[in-house]
């Protein structure tokens, strides 16, 4: 039988390495384990896999099911798939900055779109999109916020975007806002380790000449 390296891929699965013999099996047929594009593993009969019968983990299938949910073409149903895409899929073009580095999406979220919207609910505006707070966090519910385009384009790994009284801005934009100088907020976070809370509201004592 042809050997398979561990990056040979059928379908959606991507073969990982041999687990054994499928004994259920009177040819005792190889079993396999599979690394699914959504993030999933599965062992599996590596004839059904190759010979194409096994696609994915299931996730294929239940993607041609039509959801209950009515909301296929809604905005935030195409934000649940592209976030599961830039995660879990090798092909995508933006994977190296997303899964490519360790960026996941939650099991609640991963597993039901309808978990996502319960969470996320509908996006406010047509300008506003996902985005985490924590640049090197996951997509969970604590971490993620609809945010306008603008201020996503903001949220580069060095510049962390802070929520408090109601807002998403950057350190610089709420040291420009509460008038204190510039790196102040990062000191009390950082080098003080201030909550963001004691950080915002704790006013700057201008030092007397």
């Amino acid at each position: 039988m042809k050997t398979f390296n561990e990056n040979t891929r059928f379908g959606r699965l991507t073969i990982i390495k041999r687990t054994g013999l499928d004994e259920t099996s009177k040819y005792y047929k190889p079993m396999v384990l599979c690394l699914c594009d959504c993030g999933k593993e599965i062992i599996k009969n590596l004839y059904d896999i190759t010979s194409g019968h096994t696609k994915s983990c299931g996730c294929l299938r239940d993607e041609g099911r039509k959801p209950i949910h009515g909301m296929t073409k809604s905005p935030e149903w195409n934000t649940w798939c592209h976030i599961k895409q830039r995660c879990y899929d090798k092909n995508a073009k933006d994977f190296k900055r997303y899964g490519g580095r360790g960026i996941k999406m939650c099991d609640k979220w991963l597993n039901s779109f309808e978990a996502f919207f319960s969470d996320m609910g509908h996006r406010p505006f047509p300008n506003y999109t996902i985005e985490r707070i924590n640049n090197n966090g996951n997509y969970e519910p604590k971490n993620c916020a609809w945010i306008h385009h603008d201020k996503q384009a903001l949220n580069r790994r060095n510049n962390t975007i802070i929520y408090y009284n109601g807002q998403y801005l950057t350190i610089g934009e709420w040291n420009t806002k509460m008038g204190f100088p510039h790196g102040l907020i990062s000191q009390r976070l950082n080098k003080l380790g201030w909550s963001v809370n004691k950080s915002l509201s704790t006013p700057h004592r201008k030092r007397l000449i």
